[in-house]
């Protein structure tokens, strides 16, 4: 990993960790203030409707399928044609979330009705849904610019400004929160005005660092050849994010068969095993790609399955003590980050269960997402839509049968295990076309990380009554592991948080 790279992930892990406090710190608000009943659910199920297109036609797609065809523009034929390449995909791109947003808006209670199925005897909660659903609507617009803000600034190897912009959307939810919802009344619909003006200023942020890269000086409204190769690359993946989206419909349509707390249960839980989640293996997928694809340009595939072979090794080495981390303190820690208020004990539990299940995957969703960023460097974007399809039927299968044993822990749990057989698939596709990718490496450096962190996760079971006290002794307890045990990604680890150069392995 190139000294460069490494300063990147260490760029990146930082500001992802500063907006993961403050989404923390949003999260305690919002929980204090709504708790974990009927308004909380519709809430989160309204969100859940423009985060369905925020794949769809934002983060995922965009990034998939803009950042290969904008990286092989601006090495192959420099800036200004980098800059006019972008312009045209901001016009089309306005013209197409425009369109999106008037149907959405209009067809909203058609739309909360095909998720909400339990809620079909609650005219009243259905009806408030319809209503947060309409105001939130026009937040997919903004992330999406947001989202292409983010390729051209990650192309350009900017990548601190466009990990800190998600801060927005937290600090307008706690503005409204304390300003809003009193001005409405306690209405939960001042939360959801707090949501679309944070997506606005998500994109607002990046724009001066745009401007001052050479971007953003015009929009036009062209089609050309770029545009045509960046639209053939981003309908696959679409497809792949909306399968994705399907995975979270079906969780959301089975949770509102479960007890009052289901939906908030798998929204609070995804809230934190997606901590070490995006500060580690989201961190090293999003520098990973545009290197990966600038190795590709270069026709560099040895470069681009090293790069593959050591972010895969950090992912592992950071997802594995997460996962044992959240498993044996996610109960007190949920018990202090939302337990107050009208957030109750019974949430709590409920929340664990989730958690605990959604735990055991963080190796499969990082890694899955790094080996899919292999394929999208290559500008196959149709591999992991195919063994997405695979893995969203098997979802789907897995969350009918396991919910009736395990409640909204089977709905995790189905996750899981088709992330599992997800990344699973796309290695070995991977491997059928590159060839050997380091899995000998990869493997001798992961049964030190499971020593480490089994170590590491008897300390944090001693500790368990004394949360912080844990957290830092399970810390301490891996570093002395990795140290004991000679990891050679040890150095990398430290590189990414000291920001020290050092040479390649």
């Amino acid at each position: 990993m190139s000294t460069k790279m490494t300063k990147s992930i260490g760029s990146v892990t930082a500001a992802t960790l500063l907006s993961r406090i403050l989404g923390y710190l949003r999260d305690m608000v919002v929980a204090s203030r709504f708790g974990n009943g009927a308004a909380a659910d519709t809430f989160y199920l309204a969100f859940r409707i423009p985060n369905l297109l925020r794949d769809l036609l934002g983060e995922g797609s965009l990034s998939s399928g803009f950042i290969p065809v904008f990286t092989e523009c601006l090495v192959k034929k420099g800036q200004k044609e980098a800059a006019a390449l972008y312009s045209a995909c901001l016009g089309l791109l306005l013209l197409v979330l425009s369109g999106v947003t008037l149907l959405g808006m209009t067809f909203a209670p058609v739309i909360v009705r095909l998720i909400a199925w339990g809620w079909w005897d609650k005219p009243e909660q259905m009806a408030q849904a319809v209503k947060l659903t309409r105001i939130m609507f026009p937040f997919i617009a903004f992330i999406s610019l947001s989202a292409l803000a983010m390729g051209v600034l990650n192309s350009m190897q900017v990548f601190f400004v466009p990990a800190v912009a998600p801060m927005m959307v937290s600090i307008f939810e706690i503005g409204a929160v304390f300003l809003l919802v009193p001005l409405m009344h306690g209405s939960i619909e001042g939360l959801a005005w707090g949501v679309l003006l944070g997506g606005l200023f998500q994109f607002v942020w990046q724009v001066p660092t745009l401007v001052k890269n050479g971007f953003l000086h015009k929009v036009v409204l062209s089609i050309t050849p770029e545009i045509r190769k960046i639209g053939l690359l981003i309908v696959p993946v679409a497809f792949g994010s909306g399968v994705r989206q399907i995975n979270v419909l079906v969780d959301q349509v089975c949770a509102s068969f479960l007890a009052d707390g289901s939906i908030m249960a798998l929204y609070y839980a995804n809230r934190l095993y997606q901590l070490p989640l995006a500060l580690f293996g989201l961190s090293i997928a999003t520098v990973a790609l545009p290197n990966m694809s600038q190795a590709v340009a270069e026709k560099n595939m040895d470069g681009l399955k090293n790069t593959l072979s050591l972010s895969l090794r950090m992912m592992i080495l950071a997802m594995v003590p997460s996962t044992v981390g959240l498993i044996v303190l996610g109960q007190p820690l949920i018990r202090i980050l939302f337990q107050h208020g009208q957030f109750t004990a019974y949430g709590t539990n409920l929340t664990n269960l989730a958690l605990a299940f959604f735990s055991l995957g963080l190796v499969f969703f990082a890694g899955a997402r790094i080996v899919a960023s292999a394929f999208y460097a290559m500008q196959d974007t149709k591999t992991p839509v195919k063994v997405a399809i695979m893995a969203m039927i098997l979802n789907a299968l897995l969350n009918i049968i396991l919910m009736r044993y395990l409640q909204v822990g089977g709905l995790a749990l189905a996750t899981t295990l088709a992330s599992a057989v997800n990344m699973i698939v796309l290695t070995y596709l991977l491997r059928r076309r590159l060839g050997p990718l380091g899995a000998r490496r990869i493997w001798q450096s992961s049964e030190k990380v499971i020593l480490a962190s089994l170590v590491m996760g008897l300390v944090c079971f001693w500790l368990r009554h004394w949360v912080l006290l844990g957290l830092a002794g399970g810390m301490l307890a891996f570093i002395i592991m990795m140290h004991a045990l000679k990891m050679e990604e040890f150095k990398y680890l430290k590189n990414i948080i000291l920001k020290k150069q050092v040479s390649e392995l």
